[in-house]
């Protein structure tokens, strides 16, 4: 049984539509990044994406 889009997880949409790079820069520029952002569990995290 497939998921419905509306409940699938975001990466699996895109990697459905085609997408292969889903972390520009690579699994370590990400953690990277993020352990420089420094969020803490009071802050809220909004993602934002560019077709």
């Amino acid at each position: 049984m497939k998921t419905p889009i509306e409940k699938a997880q975001g990466h699996w949409v895109l990697a459905g539509m085609g997408k292969r790079v889903l972390r520009p820069g690579g699994k370590e520029l990400t953690l990277r990044l993020m352990e420089g952002l420094q969020i803490g569990p009071a802050d809220e995290v909004i993602e934002f994406a560019l077709a």
